[in-house]
């Protein structure tokens, strides 16, 4: 007969007079394994568990009754990540991907903003890869949340859907506070030479450009915002 230890590993039955003896003639104690040490009890395991969750919410619950985290987070599709080291050295951090879908980016924005590390301002370049429907921009919005700043931007691609997401981002952005629309679009649809061949995608000038066009339009908003409040 074999019996399996909790631990999966299987041993014959130990007698009573489970010992070795030595080849002097003297009884050794008998061999034990270093798995009978460790304590199993599901009270412990489960009170530390608790411990390490209460510890998790109350950081979380810190993290939003502190407001955001300052600075600029940047979400956005394969323009945005081509202008990823312009925006960084700008002070933004970037999350972009080569075929992001806009529904993508909500979820982004939500995670983050549950887990206390969106900042307070909310930069988007969503759109470029397929239709936006417009709940998802005003989930974007609601998961942000109040305390945050959102600016979304439109997109310049030679495709049936440019002009009606346009039209999305800034009537969303028109239907929140909060919220403001950052017209890549109005900028750059005049200027062939800040792009590649496929019209769209940013040569290394347009990268520049595009960095600092969406940099200096946060930059007002807020500078707006700061006279308004020194009236």
């Amino acid at each position: 007969m074999r019996v399996r230890w909790v631990d999966g590993y299987t041993t014959p039955p130990r007698s009573n007079d489970d010992t070795r003896t030595s080849s002097s003639g003297r009884a050794n104690r008998p061999l034990t394994s270093n798995m009978d040490h460790i304590d199993r009890s599901p009270l412990r395991l489960a009170a530390a568990t608790l411990v390490f969750l209460t510890l998790a919410v109350t950081v979380a619950s810190r993290a939003h009754a502190e407001g955001p985290p300052k600075g600029r987070f940047a979400v956005g599709d394969s323009i945005m990540l081509s202008a990823k080291p312009e925006l960084r050295d700008m002070g933004f951090v970037v999350n972009a991907k080569v075929g992001r879908q806009f529904g993508a980016g909500v979820w982004i924005v939500r995670h983050k903003a549950e887990d206390g590390t969106l900042a307070k301002r909310v930069v988007v370049h969503l759109g470029t890869n397929g239709t936006i429907d417009p709940a998802d921009c005003d989930r974007l919005v609601a998961f942000a949340g109040p305390k945050r700043r959102v600016f979304l931007t439109t997109i310049k691609v030679p495709r049936s859907w440019e002009e009606p997401n346009n039209s999305t981002l800034n009537a969303c952005a028109n239907a929140h506070d909060k919220v403001h629309a950052i017209r890549w679009w109005s900028k750059s649809h005049d200027h062939p030479e800040w792009f590649a061949t496929d019209g769209y995608h940013l040569n290394t000038e347009g990268q520049m450009v595009f960095a600092s066009f969406v940099d200096r339009a946060v930059d007002r908003v807020l500078a707006g915002l700061r006279a308004k409040v020194a009236r």
